[in-house]
């Protein structure tokens, strides 16, 4: 089954933060809400409009606890925003949006919120349900973030697993199963192109 990996359109990401994505055989599901720079879909779909990969997956459980200071907290947030967060919390932590966006898609109406290091969406409601940042300012506890290398994040992110599935590359931590949370590092010639948290949706 085609999965759906849909982000809303940014400038520069597949389908929700830049152009179109390409629809890529992957496996079956629907995650977060954001756009990705492969413009292939993973395997779950996350966010609005076109059917491209998208990666929602929902803060529910902390696959490793990571430091107070981390930034990209594996299977919890990005950037001071965490999974489930409300739009007010949101800009409480992180200030006005640089750009929202809102839309509808398959699943339902969402609004996007971006912001010079994370774009967070909220597919469906007034909670967050996916993030994704490109910033290289952005990174885990043991310094994993955009521009690592695939050796580095297998290195330093406990149970990560990473495949090639219709020539998207990626590795990522969750399951991906509706309702289910996934960090996912999307690869680009070798090294962290952008990183996901999210629920996965379909």
């Amino acid at each position: 089954m085609a999965a759906r990996f849909w982000f809303s359109p940014f400038p520069g990401g597949p389908a929700a933060l830049g152009p179109v994505w390409e629809e890529a055989d992957l496996s079956a599901l629907t995650v977060g809400c954001l756009v990705d720079e492969t413009r292939v879909r993973p395997r779950a779909s996350i966010c609005p409009v076109r059917r491209v990969p998208a990666l929602a997956v929902v803060a529910v459980t902390l696959a490793a606890a990571a430091p107070v200071d981390a930034r990209i907290l594996v299977q919890r947030g990005i950037a001071g925003v965490e999974l489930r967060m409300t739009k007010a919390q949101v800009r409480s932590n992180l200030g006005t949006p640089t750009r929202i966006r809102s839309g509808r898609n398959e699943f339902g109406r969402y609004v996007e919120f971006v912001y010079p290091r994370v774009t967070v969406s909220f597919q469906g409601g007034a909670r967050a349900t996916g993030l994704r940042t490109r910033s290289r300012l952005e990174r885990t506890g043991r310094g994993i973030g955009v521009g690592s290398t695939e050796a580095e994040v297998k290195a330093k992110v406990a149970d990560v697993r990473c495949r090639t599935e219709s020539g998207f590359r990626h590795c990522f931590l969750g399951r991906f199963l509706p309702g289910r949370v996934i960090t996912d590092f999307h690869i680009r010639r070798g090294r962290v192109s952008s990183v996901v948290v999210g629920f996965v949706l379909d």
